[in-house]
């Protein structure tokens, strides 16, 4: 005797056998023999869903004088009506919710997690999180990025997020500035009406970030050399020059952002409202600017800082900021000359 599992393609039209793929490793063959009336447990069969919303299951038990009409049938047959004749075969209809937990939300700059700023860029990591074809950010007509992408929704106490990137695994997004001043945000993601489990995180007013070059987390940072050319190894700033370092996590701005806007680039700026200190090669460097970053989302920090004089010119020399009680991650560089 062997029992089989089958998951319905989403969306499909639930045809057998094209709209059915295998659930876990395969047939799962019984021992023994099983006496009329008799029942067994099967399985379990592994499933991790890709896609959140509406799934249907179907297993099916043959036995050597007992067979399934699944084994019989190949051209494309509705299964509901198959599931009338046949007492070998049963399907189930499930509503398959988000699935996220607190180690996969982490900072998209600096890779971190177990904790979240208001405004900082978050990556949030899971499963069934948003359709198989990813959807990027959208301005809406009020000119703010939009809070929900294909079906999904990401909400922090109540209030939904600027989504910046939706897929079935992964979700970049803006945590709203107006989780400020409250000890723990809780999170849930929402794909079609359906909610994740809701996941805990305390709040801090800084979480600082550098983004990396690469996106790595590490190495050469997101920077741009005063006359606005990439820094790195092969063009490094020279000392006394300006330079502007990316990051999120900066907290709040004076004047307050505006949740998913973009950030003006003429004046009036957006100031980060706690206190900033950069250093470059172990050096203080003097902090010209601090704020939202123009013409990006309000969430993206820039500060622009000078090199001093007296640091070891190399083509990674360590940088660290500082934003109210946090420092950036470890590992982050600029290039001097």
């Amino acid at each position: 005797m062997v029992a089989r599992a089958f998951l319905a393609a989403p969306g499909s039209a639930r045809l057998w056998p094209t709209d059915w793929a295998v659930m876990g490793a395969g047939p799962v063959a019984l021992a023994g023999t099983l006496p009329s009336g008799g029942q067994t447990t099967v399985g379990p069969f592994e499933w991790n869903p890709s896609e959140a919303g509406p799934a249907t299951a179907l297993v099916s038990v043959s036995a050597d004088d007992d067979s399934t009409n699944l084994d019989s049938i190949t051209t494309p047959f509705a299964v509901q009506k198959l599931l009338h004749c046949d007492n070998n075969a049963s399907a189930r209809e499930m509503n398959v919710a988000p699935s996220i937990n607190a180690s996969g939300i982490i900072s998209g700059a600096s890779f971190l997690g177990g904790a979240v700023s208001p405004g900082e860029i978050l990556s949030v990591f899971g499963n069934g999180l948003g359709p198989l074809t990813p959807v990027a950010a959208l301005v809406g007509p009020n000119g703010t990025i939009a809070t929900q992408l294909g079906p999904t929704r990401v909400i922090f106490d109540g209030q939904p997020a600027p989504l910046l990137f939706v897929s079935a695994t992964q979700i970049n997004l803006v945590a709203p500035f107006g989780i400020a001043g409250d000890p723990v945000a809780t999170i849930q993601v929402e794909v079609d009406g359906v909610l994740s489990d809701p996941v805990d995180l305390p709040i801090q007013a800084t979480r600082p970030g550098v983004f990396a070059l690469d996106q790595s987390g590490s190495g050469q940072a997101a920077a741009l050399n005063q006359d606005g050319s990439v820094n790195d190894a092969a063009n490094p700033a020279p000392r006394g020059s300006t330079i502007a370092i990316f990051l999120t996590g900066g907290g709040e701005t004076n004047p307050a952002a505006i949740e998913g806007g973009i950030a003006p680039l003429p004046p009036p700026f957006h100031n980060l409202s706690a206190n900033v200190q950069v250093e470059i090669g172990g050096v203080t460097a003097t902090t010209v600017f601090a704020g939202a970053a123009p013409a990006l989302v309000f969430g993206v920090v820039q500060i622009n800082a000078t090199i001093p004089a007296n640091v070891q010119p190399g083509g990674a020399v360590p940088v660290q900021v500082q934003i109210g009680p946090a420092s950036s991650q470890n590992g982050i560089t600029v290039a001097v000359s």
